[in-house]
């Protein structure tokens, strides 16, 4: 939000799932919202075919809520990317040249030695559940440097 990010409904989300594509959003902002502040920073237009997960593959380890999971996916790959609920379907799609991010719910699910063993195999960084939300607010790949779980040595 101090970076400007829109706050909508979750409406926005249920209409893009339902036509398939990424809605306006200006209909759905909550009311009080702005397009930023100022000069502080300007936003970016949004398009019904924002690929931000293009060359991307998302696997969520341990266990989401499927309300919320089924949802995730599908943005995902509304927004041009590859996801998995689980790791072991992510296992077998190696020969991907994605870039792969395993993403994990800090509160609920502690990243187990197979896990990061996996990440290492697979190039992939591990990183927290809200680089997703924070890619999709702000419907472009944030940094995710301090949002990375610590690997082993």
């Amino acid at each position: 939000l101090i970076l400007g990010a829109s706050v909508i409904s979750f409406e926005w989300i249920a209409d893009s799932l339902k036509h398939q594509r990424m809605m306006r959003e200006r209909p759905y902002l909550a009311a009080g919202d702005t397009f930023g502040f100022g000069a502080s920073r300007k936003r970016k237009p949004r398009t019904n075919d924002i690929k931000i997960f293009k060359d991307y593959t998302v696997v969520f380890l341990g266990k989401f809520n499927d309300a919320t999971l089924q949802p995730l996916l599908r943005i995902i790959q509304l927004a041009g990317g590859t996801g998995y609920a689980k790791l072991k379907q992510a296992s077998k799609n190696k020969n991907t040249k994605e870039k792969i991010v395993f993403v994990f719910d800090a509160n609920r699910h502690t990243v187990t030695e197979k896990e990061k063993d996996v990440a290492k195999s697979q190039n992939a960084d591990i990183v927290a559940f809200s680089w997703l939300l924070d890619s999709i607010s702000n419907m472009r790949i944030v940094n995710y440097r301090n949002k990375r779980a610590p690997l082993l040595p």
